[in-house]
């Protein structure tokens, strides 16, 4: 028997169905700035505590010796229905204008937030070691009929024709988490110019809230305004938990590889210490492949999963309130649930230009269909073309997602500051927006091991003083 709880809870959905979508669709791409794999900053060599997110090994042999991030906000929200109209991202306010897109046949959202804590990285010889902590959330719905967009479309009440409408594969989750993580990377192999180094972080997380349905395939029956059915023949199934922290817990692990062809012979060198000189040496070539995200959370604090199956209408929604049929919808109810997080494939490449122009390339491929019930990932393939030094670096990335929908973004580090867009038209021209995005990062590179500082100081002591002639023989 379903409880009192998740009865009101179906109900205020079901009865609330065009302020639901709203929400989803809408308000959470807006209040929420992210680029979502932030393309413009992630390949930068000073900044490593940021890519070792996309691949861990890219700590071994980083270019500060110490890389600390102080706070980091970051967001991400793009959907094909919502949109508000010519206008700027930064004019939005409740007197712009909105618009739906209702040509599509089916609809999906993407959304992404992070607010990075304190993180580190630093070096040892041959190894690395970094802590990272964040809290971070995920949202994503796809396949959701055209026929939405008709619906939420009209202002004054529900005038799609009746019919029947058939759903398919329709999905939208909801995950949120805090993180705290270790890692370690190790250039494992050296050879005249050939370098080869991994990493991995394990990751433990605290469950904050998760929601989803999932739709493998049922029929909408549309017959008025007042009177539809909701799932006929219905394959379908729930999760939902009352949103608390540690509601949930779990882990979770990156794995990562990178290759570089180097400037420079390499085989006798050790990054950062007085053993190696206290060099770094550059490279031409660097080509990474990750396993990022790969692991998944267990809710059982107030939480209810069940699947649904069977033929009932809205008549029947007070019944199931009663509890009179809920035996025959609501199936296989537990109060606990597993959900995977937004695992993905990554493969990165940075090729030298110069000594400080760089381009570089970033693929990043969702793996969900090795998780059945997880939140999916967007995919990405991002292009940038990058200036470095020590305290300035400028990116401009090009980013397709989901392969369809290409954006152009620019990244700024200056001193211990980032901020950056993927998606930076939005901020400059009047446009229909149907996504923003945008990070900020307060950064401190470490550029030497203080090791190789005393050692400089006291060589310099020591050339000073053998310069001077030498003391007479009394």
């Amino acid at each position: 028997m379903p409880s009192e709880l998740s009865i009101k809870y179906k109900l205020l959905c079901m009865r609330s169905f065009r302020l639901g979508l709203l929400c989803l669709i809408f308000f959470v791409p807006f209040i929420t700035f992210k680029a979502q794999e932030s393309i413009g900053i992630i390949s930068d060599n000073y900044t490593p505590v940021f890519s070792m997110r996309m691949n861990p090994a890219s700590i071994a042999d980083q270019k500060p010796w110490m890389s600390l991030q102080l706070v980091g906000v970051s967001a991400y929200a793009r959907n094909n229905l919502v949109f508000a109209e010519n206008t700027k991202l930064q004019n939005l306010s409740s007197e712009s204008t909105y618009g739906f897109d209702t040509n599509n046949r089916s609809y999906s959202l993407y959304s992404q937030a992070e607010l990075a804590g304190p993180s580190l990285s630093f070096t040892y010889q041959k190894h690395a070691f970094g802590i990272h902590t964040a809290a971070r959330v995920y949202g994503s719905a796809f396949n959701l009929p055209g026929e939405i967009g008709e619906y939420i479309n009209n202002t004054d009440g529900f005038e799609l024709e009746p019919g029947i409408y058939e759903i398919r594969n329709l999905k939208a989750k909801g995950l949120g988490w805090v993180e705290v993580g270790i890692n370690y990377g190790q250039v494992y192999r050296q050879g005249n110019n050939n370098q080869y180094s991994w990493g991995a972080s394990i990751n433990r997380l605290f469950g904050v809230g998760s929601a989803g349905l999932s739709i493998n395939e049922a029929t909408l029956e549309i017959r008025d305004t007042l009177d539809f059915g909701l799932f006929a023949n219905a394959d379908a199934n729930y999760f939902f938990n009352e949103p608390a922290f540690n509601s949930g817990r779990g882990w979770s692990t990156n794995v990562g590889f990178v290759y570089k062809k180097m400037k420079s012979d390499v085989s006798n060198h050790i990054p950062h210490s007085p053993k190696g000189a206290c060099m770094i040496t550059d490279y031409r070539l660097k080509i990474g492949a990750s396993l990022l995200d790969f692991g998944s959370l267990k809710f059982d604090s107030n939480a209810e999963s069940a699947q649904l199956e069977a033929e009932f209408n809205s008549d029947d929604l007070e019944e199931i309130y009663d509890g009179e049929i809920s035996d025959q919808i609501i199936l296989n109810q537990a109060s606990t649930y597993s959900i995977a997080t937004p695992a993905a494939l990554s493969l990165q490449l940075d090729y030298a230009l110069t000594d400080k122009i760089y381009a570089a390339a970033t693929l990043v491929q969702n793996i969900e269909f090795l998780q059945k019930n997880g939140v999916k990932r967007a995919n990405v393939l991002g292009t940038s073309i990058r200036y470095e030094s020590r305290w300035l670096g400028v990116s401009i990335p090009v980013t397709v997602y989901n392969y369809t929908r290409p954006q152009l973004g620019i990244a700024l580090r200056a001193g211990i500051f980032v901020i950056g867009s993927d998606h930076v038209i939005p901020f400059i021209l009047n446009s229909n927006i149907y996504a923003s995005n945008a990070y900020f990062r307060v950064h401190i590179p470490i550029l030497r091991n203080p090791s190789c500082v005393q050692k400089n100081q006291k060589s310099k002591r020591k050339k000073n003083t053998d310069s001077y002639p030498p003391c007479p023989k009394w």
